[in-house]
């Protein structure tokens, strides 16, 4: 790790001659893997948008785009862990109501 830069470099070697089959350059070649590694990771589940933004180095916003592209949900909770999330509001909304019934600890 570069502690000047913070960050880790990573050498990866290819076939003579394929490198502009799979892009014109080597940096670009680099951003791809990047954004490829982020958008796979983020498919799995084990690292938030965000994480995957940064590893490939660009804005979440950007980062949302390219799951777009990838065809991968840029949501990873499914619909019964929603469904779930919505009752324990509803029910907490209930006790906080069967609590303070007339409102009397609203502040006006």
């Amino acid at each position: 790790m570069s502690a000047a830069h913070g960050t880790n470099t990573l050498t990866i070697e290819l076939p003579e001659g394929i490198l502009p089959d799979l892009a014109p350059t080597p940096e670009s070649l680099a951003k791809d893997v990047l954004i490829a590694v982020a958008i796979e990771r983020y498919r799995e589940g084990r690292i938030s948008q965000g994480q995957g933004a940064l590893v490939a180095k660009m804005s979440r916003t950007e980062f949302l785009d390219e799951l777009f592209r990838a065809k991968v949900p840029a949501c990873q909770v499914t619909v019964d862990e929603l469904m779930e999330e919505v009752d324990r509001a509803v029910e907490a909304n209930r006790q906080r109501i069967a609590a303070d019934p007339a409102g009397q600890g609203r502040a006006t």
